[in-house]
């Protein structure tokens, strides 16, 4: 039992460090976020700031759709992917004449 109380001190202890550097990277990204629509090939992405300071980033390609939404810290609180839907165009029906 002693064992189990030095691990879990020493990751405890060891632990703070990591997060703090994760939580300045992860500032550091959100910050450097630029409003706007880019356009990469058939890709497309969208960033858009809101009002209560929360970012909405929609990623587009050929074949999906994705939306993240982070808060004002950075985390993302949201996630929504999907596959677009594909236009069909009919072909017309041509009868076979046998003779």
């Amino acid at each position: 039992m002693k064992r189990l109380w030095l691990i879990l001190s020493f990751i405890i202890l060891i632990q703070p460090d990591n997060f703090i550097s994760i939580d300045k990277e992860r500032i550091n990204w959100f910050n450097s976020l630029a409003e706007g629509t880019f356009i990469e090939g058939e890709n497309t992405r969208i960033i858009k700031k809101k009002e209560n300071e929360n970012v909405t980033i929609q990623s587009f390609g050929p074949e999906y759709i994705t939306i993240w939404e982070y808060d004002k810290t950075g985390r993302m609180i949201s996630i929504g992917c999907g596959t677009t839907v594909r236009e069909f165009k009919l072909i017309p029906k041509v009868d076979v004449i046998e003779q």
